[in-house]
């Protein structure tokens, strides 16, 4: 759905991609304890954190560490609760419905200790506003969870069915609290619960504590609780945490991974290979079982071709294999949820992968948070897995197999004031240039208040992407040139090496063109020096580019000054035998 960007200047926060980035913002290492008479410690600023108690007693802290991640320990305390995450505040008017769908992975090691009459649990928690409601998707818990009865003066539970969000079974429950704290003060009110079913302990045996890890589908959890009926996410969303919380327990944790995105789901998963050679009659056993994956589910691998040269065979999930029937090419796609491409690789069956055409990018970028990630899309579908950026400009690398339409996207916008946003200078591929201020269909800037409302920028404020068109590796080359006397021959080189026959000229100015392929150094050769033979070169001129005037060139080795060939430069004249360099095809001389 469209993204209101309207409440951007509301919003006080904002998460990291903590496994990913190296060098984002540092939180702070020092403990933090709540004291007799205090009943919470808040940091909205930078990434978010909260440490609250209820009745304070003397062991209630948190640590705020790198990025998202914390620790905390507790004892004897009535009511505690640490988290970190994303805090939206007040008064912005968007429900999670109108933000883009929201991730979670985690990794935590969860040491709660069994006490007569208390319970601890690990979640997901939030609230909502108008109407105020507290959620929890309950990761794991120890002696108590939602669906069991609460303080006596709270009506029972109510269940609300099951649901299966990232291949594991949920029950669902509503919960009504009755005069209980909120972050409006005391009222009355729900709590949507979803809570594992394979994690857990009623008992003091089996002891739930060590080391647990998953991801969350964030968003399909608001989305079972909204088809449900009785647990309306229309609310305004206040925040979205990770949450260590106790009731008359003792217990720490140390949450060692977080990440929070609101956005595209984070992916570690790609294939080996750029390219895999397959002989004729032979197979390759593609496997996604060793893979670190971050964020999801497997992708399906999918093998296409358009002819019979190759079949496939294998459960299509973490195994496939693929057999040459013929020469020819094929391509290999993962895919994630929706269908959304992961990652693409060539297949050369009774060939090699050296013949196959790959071309390689570089774009300039910045973030404004440092933990964007954008994806370079050939018609569409992403090249590689993708770049996360800093907070000043660096250049990032890779290769695009084949041709169409090449975009730069924009994938884990945050919607939240001072968070992330894309500032993208340029792209080159096989060295031709395109400048983000010439392109007129950038999908991601924000402008006429709405995403993609505009054009001619370098921002990219928004999920979506700028279209930078077909880039065709070939370059046509012109120069202008005459000869003093006629009969003079000149070469086109690039890198060293004439790409034809080259040139006779006569003796007034006229135009030669060649046609090259991909980047390289160009330099115009005078190979026939002797009697009154010298050439004029006019300039040279790339594809439509304005033309390099040969007088602007520093690198002349055959014009004759200072008693010697080569001896003179920033002239048009080739005396001798000898060249002239201007620079190379991918320079810009507009």
């Amino acid at each position: 759905m469209n993204k209101d960007y309207s409440f951007r200047t509301t919003i006080k926060a904002c998460a990291a991609l903590v496994l990913l980035v190296p060098g984002i913002q540092q939180a702070s290492a020092q403990e933090i304890c709540i004291s007799n008479g205090q009943d919470r410690q808040l940091d909205t600023s930078g990434f978010y954190w909260q440490l609250w108690s209820q009745d304070a007693e003397p062991t209630s802290c948190m640590t705020p560490g790198d990025g998202l991640t914390f620790s905390t320990r507790y004892q004897n305390m009535t009511n505690h609760l640490a988290r970190r995450g994303l805090y939206f505040g007040d008064g912005h008017g968007n429900s999670y419905m109108d933000m883009n769908p929201i991730y979670a992975t985690y990794k935590v090691d969860w040491q709660p200790e069994y006490v007569t009459g208390g319970n601890s649990n690990v979640s997901i928690y939030g609230w909502t506003n108008n109407p105020v409601a507290e959620f929890y998707i309950t990761e794991n818990w120890y002696q108590w969870n939602h669906s069991m009865p609460g303080a006596a003066e709270d009506p029972a539970p109510e269940p609300q069915g099951t649901v299966v969000i990232d291949g594991t079974t949920y029950d669902l429950i509503r919960a009504q609290r009755v005069n209980k704290p909120t972050p409006w003060g005391n009222m009355t009110f729900y709590q949507y619960v979803s809570v594992r079913q394979d994690r857990g302990s009623a008992s003091q045996s089996p002891d739930p504590s060590g080391v647990i890890s998953g991801p969350i589908s964030v968003s399909e959890h608001f989305d079972a609780w909204h088809a449900t009926g009785a647990m309306p996410m229309d609310g305004e969303l206040y925040e979205v945490a990770f949450n260590v919380e106790s009731w008359n327990a003792n217990g720490e944790a140390d949450v060692t991974e977080l990440d929070i995105t609101v956005g595209t789901l984070p992916k570690q998963v790609a294939l080996a290979e750029d390219c895999y050679q397959v002989a004729v009659g032979e197979s390759i056993l593609l496997s996604l079982d060793n893979y670190a994956l971050f964020g999801g589910p497997y992708p399906e691998i999918e093998v296409t071709s358009n002819s019979s040269n190759v079949s496939t065979s294998g459960n299509g999930a973490t195994k496939q294999y693929v057999t040459g029937n013929s020469s020819g090419n094929a391509t290999i796609t993962l895919r994630g949820p929706n269908n959304e491409v992961w990652d693409t690789a060539a297949v050369a069956v009774g060939g090699s992968c050296a013949s196959l055409q790959q071309r390689v990018y570089q774009f300039r970028a910045l973030g404004t948070r440092g933990d964007e990630r954008v994806h370079v899309l050939l018609d569409g579908n992403p090249v590689d897995y993708g770049h996360i950026l800093s907070t000043s400009y660096e250049t990032y690398t890779g290769t695009i197999r084949g041709e169409g339409e090449v975009s730069v996207e924009f994938a884990n916008d945050d919607g939240i004031q001072n968070g992330r946003d894309v500032r993208l200078d340029y792209i080159t591929v096989d060295g031709e240039r395109r400048e983000t201020e010439q392109m007129a269909n950038n999908g991601a800037a924000y402008a006429n208040g709405t995403c993609g409302g505009g054009g001619y920028t370098e921002w990219l404020h928004c999920n979506g992407a700028v279209d930078f068109g077909d880039f065709d590796p070939s370059h046509t080359i012109t120069i202008r040139a005459r000869g003093n006397a006629g009969g003079e021959h000149i070469n086109l080189l690039i890198d060293g090496q004439p790409v034809n026959a080259g040139w006779w000229l006569g003796a007034s100015f006229q135009l030669y063109t060649a046609t090259v392929t991909g980047d390289g150094d160009i330099n115009i050769q005078f190979d026939n020096d002797g009697g009154l033979r010298d050439v004029i070169i006019d300039w040279v001129k790339v594809d439509n580019q304005v033309p390099r005037q040969a007088e602007n060139m520093q690198y002349n080795t055959g014009a004759y000054a200072n008693g010697q060939c080569g001896g003179g430069s920033y002239t048009q004249w080739l005396h001798c035998n000898g060249v002239i360099g201007f620079g190379r095809i991918s320079d810009n001389f507009n």
